[in-house]
């Protein structure tokens, strides 16, 4: 991998020890930064999430009746002012609304409930603006309506952490563990140190998932993200720390889960089925409680071919949706000619792997470090070396990458849904990934297959089975 960023396979030879099994690392290829930013066209740090002031209420009176002088519905209750147009007034510390109700003056009494904006996609997201995000324009990303946006859809992100304190993730983090518990990335039981990102690929992975808006325009920019951090800076994650972050994300209310993570392992390991059936079994879990389990086909150009000798894990666990990446092909020179959507950008990256055991395409970016346009650009973690002084958005390409667009567009489906958290649910959201994705030819080395390449607004607006 020419990142950065750490990668570790465990081959043919294996380790001998369960909780060492696997070693995983990120997924991602090539990688190169956008210029610094410091100052995105005037935009700042939004602030924290408004919450309207406890026990308010609106007090509609009936006609002829004016302001109360003395609410019967509690001591303490505070006049805060007229309605402009209705004949009614805000009232503060109601706790007994009913009494205040009984009122004779009084037509009715109803929660001062909070409302906000119900904006567009973010089309003045700054890398969007500079058409850098053609990997948003080739999903339709900007064509979802923004009645479905991934609101109320938790995101749970197996990876590095989140930078919860970057300005495109500011208050998208809602739940965080960590699983690492030794400074060399090979985590086990223990207490969890604070799941900052210090490697900045789980921001990155975040950031395609949901933003802000700011600096990048996002697939599902109402969902919420979940950090479960299973790697750190160097090194990469045991299965043990990967399994327990699965059950950590499903215990806690996850809707869906990325892993954009990837090991080898060779059949003729003596501890190969059983730490296959434990895998599988942790899908199992999540799928059973209504959540898919997204995962990176890996980028090692391989063909996951089941009766191949070796198997590249969670790629090929049973029961994850498992993403290939497609990139520019690589006659495809910035500034693009031809706008995305378009067969162009349908190409299967270099890196990415393929095959019977890939189920859905979407862009990962190319393998050209030097063409950082045709990367995906996300956000940048504070808390990596590379991505300090004022650097808040780089662009890596990767399965890695292509993986968390297909999260995003699960989330929009999700938020259509009222189905129960339960295997039905699951299945039907990995249906209508597939059903609503657009055919592409995939060629490998070894094989030629026809594959769904996600498409957002098809999957937010077109009917799908129990949706």
């Amino acid at each position: 991998m020419s990142s950065p960023l750490p990668e570790r396979r465990l081959r043919a030879a294996g380790a001998a020890v369960l909780s060492l099994l696997v070693v995983v690392g990120c997924t991602d290829a090539g990688t190169t930064a956008p210029p610094d930013v410091t100052a995105l066209a005037g935009k700042r740090l939004p602030p924290p999430p408004r919450q309207a002031p406890p026990l308010q209420y609106v007090v509609l009176y009936r006609d002829g009746a004016s302001d109360l002088a003395s609410p019967t519905s509690a001591a303490g209750t505070t006049w805060l002012g007229r309605m402009k147009y209705l004949n009614g007034a805000v009232y503060a510390n109601v706790r007994n609304p009913a009494a205040l109700a009984a009122d004779r003056n009084v037509a009715s009494v109803v929660p001062n409930l909070v409302s906000y904006p119900t904006e567009a996609y973010p089309t003045d997201a700054l890398y969007w603006t500079r058409n850098w995000q053609w990997d948003m324009k080739q999903i339709r990303a900007e064509q979802v309506p923004t009645t479905v946006q991934g609101q109320g859809v938790r995101a749970c992100i197996i990876d590095s952490g989140i930078d919860g304190t970057h300005q495109d993730l500011a208050g998208k983090v809602v739940a965080s563990e960590s699983f690492v518990t030794v400074a060399n990335g090979y985590p086990g039981p223990g207490p969890s140190p604070a799941p900052l990102d210090s490697n900045g690929h789980g921001s990155h992975v975040a950031g395609t998932v949901t933003t802000n808006g700011i600096g990048t325009a996002s697939v599902a920019p109402r969902a919420q993200l979940m950090a479960a951090k299973v790697f750190a800076a160097t090194g990469g994650a045991s299965l043990a720390a990967i399994w327990d972050a699965m059950s950590w994300c499903v215990d806690n209310g996850a809707d869906v889960i990325n892993m954009s993570i990837g090991g080898i392992i060779a059949k003729s390991n003596p501890v190969f089925g059983l730490a296959r059936d434990i895998y599988t079994a942790q899908v199992d879990y999540a799928r059973q409680h209504g959540v898919p389990v997204i995962v990176a086909a890996g980028n090692d150009d391989f063909d996951l071919d089941p009766a191949d000798t070796l198997e590249v894990w969670p790629a090929q666990i049973p029961g994850t949706v498992t993403v290939g990446a497609t990139a520019p092909m690589t006659s495809t020179l910035f500034p693009f000619a031809t706008p995305a959507p378009a067969p162009v950008y349908d190409s299967k990256a270099g890196y990415s792997s393929y095959g019977a055991d890939v189920d859905i395409y979407a862009p990962g970016g190319t393998n050209f470090i030097n063409r950082v346009q045709s990367n995906i650009v996300s956000t940048c973690s504070s808390y990596r070396a590379g991505c300090s002084g004022g650097r808040l958005y780089w662009a890596i390409s990767g399965t890695s990458m292509a993986t968390p667009h297909v999260v995003g567009v699960a989330s929009l489906i999700l938020s259509r849904t009222s189905m129960p958290r339960d295997l039905a649910r699951t299945i039907a959201v990995e249906h209508c990934l597939y059903a609503t994705g657009d055919p592409i030819t995939i060629t490998g080395a070894t094989s030629t297959d026809v594959r769904p390449r996600l498409n957002a607004f098809r999957a937010a607006t077109e009917a799908c089975a129990g949706i």
